[in-house]
């Protein structure tokens, strides 16, 4: 029983599931960037009214769409470049009258600096099909000077100046001259257009620039400025800056501020500007540090400095097709090692706890506060509830190395309040998996086991190894229903017969109390919940929420799901009190518990 119980599990490597051995913990702020402003925007319509769907989406899809282009990127080099410039292509061939007119009457662009941006993204694809396949070098080059030529002749200036620099990206990359140097430069453009023209506009007088900018536009930049000064936190709502402006109340043309960055700011507040800026800055960041570095990075952080230039000097991040094609350029230039993999639905679960993160700043666990942390089965099992056994073990790590690991009795009676371990069902990896690591580290927990269990299924616990966890001094073992029954569907008599009968059997086979419960799926009744106060102590009853001192119900108690994709940092946020917001996501799918309800 000693070598069972003391065997060495390697610590897990990378990030969570689904990031592991790919993304790490860079790519964890950029969800967290993301996140947040899409938490912000929904903020800001809750308190000021305005629509969030619009933004949200298209913010979510330049996310996946980014995301599928680093996945593809690593197996197709030009894969993504060839289906944004192609894109464009059509988009160019749908208004072929327009290609150099000034202001196309018809086709899908609307405006010139529209029509020039796409040009712009897509004379970049072309140069990265011309680094990444020499087959397509000339044909791509040839490509790319048409796309060029768009720009300037749709008179779209910022365009046309952008543009003149694609030649030296071009070089930089093929030559591999200073790839770093060039990247800085990058980002000094993304902070240079976005904060000198935000500047402009708190300095608030169009006319001291004479001709060399439109004085309407301008005027846009000071109304922006001047509601974000206003309203600094939560802007004036998510779509409603052509309410709220005086000039484009008087134009039609007028309902955008002609600079994205301050259109953020005005409707959003100043953690949308910021947040909008830092994303950009982040995707640089994640160009300049992937390893190894990619031949596409060069023109792809020209294809991000590009697209934050323009958005600095008109409103084009409010056009899908443009966003889209910037993301999936930016995702290109910073493809995944070969050796990863990428799991999609691992990435919306990492965006979902990265943008729950910003509510836990605020609800983490105080003094007082108690963290219950669900497992159900450790190194077993392909659910997203099984936990890989070497992340287990560094998650008692690190819970033992910060010294607030409470069994159940101790937290409740604490006025430090603290993080208690518990798991539920009784399989056997329970003993062979969980075990060793509670013994190793010294974590006490509590097994919530479902009596059942034992007699009907081989993959079971016995009641020897029960009697081998309780003889260790850390694990107690709690109720867990017989059945494994649902009691939101049943009647009082059908719930005491269902844990009375659990309750009696393990007082019986380990001659110990059995002084807790946990209501199995995390649903219950009025009729269980009279029974649970008759025949226990406590009882573990809503998921993801975090035991407040003084406003706890010890037969209401709220635990945490640890989750496979959760990795090393968000189980630190989910000790901590820091993601009881990812309810919000599983209820809205009707995931967990809330499926049975």
């Amino acid at each position: 029983m000693r070598g069972l119980l003391t065997r060495p599990v390697a610590h897990a490597r990378g990030g969570p599931a689904g990031f592991r051995s790919g993304f790490d913990r860079l790519d964890l702020v950029g969800l967290g960037l993301v996140g947040g402003l899409a938490v912000w925007i929904v903020l800001a319509a809750a308190v000021n009214g305005g629509n969030p769907v619009p933004p949200v989406l298209l913010l979510v899809g330049c996310l996946a769409v980014y995301l599928v282009a680093r996945g593809a990127g690593r197996e197709a080099t030009v894969a993504v470049p060839l289906v944004v410039a192609g894109f464009a292509l059509a988009l160019l061939a749908l208004d072929p009258a327009g290609i150099f007119s000034a202001h196309p009457a018809s086709g899908p662009f609307g405006y010139a600096n529209a029509k020039a941006a796409l040009a712009v993204l897509a004379a970049v694809a072309c140069v990265m099909i011309a680094i990444g396949s020499p087959r397509f070098r000339v044909g791509a080059v040839i490509v790319a000077v048409g796309f060029a030529l768009v720009a300037p002749s749709s008179d779209a200036r910022t365009a046309a100046i952008v543009v003149a620099g694609l030649p030296l990206a071009g070089l930089v990359a093929i030559s591999g001259g200073p790839r770093r140097i060039f990247l800085l430069a990058c980002a000094l453009a993304v902070l240079g257009a976005s904060l000198g023209t935000s500047a402009v506009a708190i300095a608030g007088d169009p006319t001291s620039f004479g001709a060399t900018l439109d004085q309407r536009r301008v005027r846009l930049w000071v109304e922006a400025a001047a509601l974000m000064e206003a309203h600094p936190w939560l802007g004036v709502g998510p779509g409603r800056f052509d309410e709220e402006s005086p000039t484009a109340a008087s134009d039609a043309d007028a309902r955008w501020a002609h600079q994205d960055f301050l259109h953020q700011g005005a409707e959003t507040g100043i953690p949308g500007f910021v947040l909008l800026l830092l994303i950009f800055v982040w995707t640089l960041a994640r160009i300049w540090m992937t390893s190894p570095p990619s031949r596409l990075a060069v023109p792809a952080a020209f294809a991000v400095a590009a697209l934050a230039t323009l958005a600095s000097f008109d409103y084009i991040l409010h056009s899908p097709m443009i966003a889209l094609s910037g993301a999936a350029l930016a995702g290109a230039g910073a493809p995944l090692p070969s050796r990863a993999r990428w799991r999609p639905q691992a990435s919306v679960r990492a965006l979902v706890k990265a943008a729950a993160l910003p509510w836990g700043l605020a609800t983490r666990r105080r003094p007082g506060d108690v963290v219950i942390l669900l497992y159900h089965r450790v190194g077993s099992g392909g659910r997203e509830i099984d936990v890989p056994a070497d992340y287990f073990d560094e998650q008692m790590a690190s819970l033992a190395e910060s010294g607030e690991v409470r069994s159940l009795d101790e937290s409740l009676r604490n006025e430090r309040g603290g993080v208690v371990v518990t798991f539920d069902d009784g399989y056997r990896d329970f003993h062979e998996q969980a075990l060793p690591a509670l013994v190793r580290h010294r974590i006490p927990a509590v097994l919530y086991l479902a009596t059942g269990l034992i007699d009907g299924s081989a993959e079971a616990l016995t009641w020897l190894q029960l009697e081998e966890a309780v003889s260790t001094g850390l694990v107690e073992i709690g109720g867990h229903t017989h059945g494994h029954a649902d009691l939101s569907r049943a009647d009082e008599a059908a719930a005491e017969t269902e844990m009375r009968t659990c309750k009696d059997l393990i007082e019986d086979r380990l001659s110990r109390p059995c002084r807790h419960f946990a209501y199995p799926w995390a649903v219950g009744s009025l009729a269980a919940d009279r029974v649970a106060r008759v025949l226990f102590e406590s009882a573990a009853l809503d998921a993801w929420r975090t035991n407040r001192r003084g406003r706890s119900d010890p037969h209401r108690l709220g635990r945490t799901p640890v989750l496979r994709g959760d990795g090393s940092f968000f189980f630190r946020a989910k000790s901590r009190g820091m993601l009881d917001a990812e309810r919000i996501a599983y209820r809205v799918l009707r995931r967990g518990p809330w499926r049975r309800t």
